[in-house]
């Protein structure tokens, strides 16, 4: 399984390092982390829902679209 939850403190982390730090490769890792998750899906392209979690034991295929306000809540912080 792959959390959003992981993904998106992950995604917070470096995006705070890039602002404090001024180091490029902390963006990058921000910016691939919001690409995985659009990409497989764990971010509606239409409404922008937030969902919990895909199974890495399908290639990340299956994407479980249960919601919770915190997963997105992480994904607004580290967009701030």
């Amino acid at each position: 399984m792959k959390a959003t939850i992981s993904n998106g403190l992950l995604m917070q982390i470096a995006a705070r390092l890039a602002r404090y730090t001024q180091d490029k490769l902390y963006a990058d890792w921000a910016t691939k982390l919001w690409d995985w998750m659009w990409y497989i899906g764990l971010i509606d392209h239409e409404n922008w829902s937030v969902y919990d979690n895909t199974d890495a034991n399908l290639n990340c295929t299956s994407v479980d679209r249960t919601q919770w306000t915190y997963n997105a809540a992480t994904l607004l912080v580290a967009c701030a």
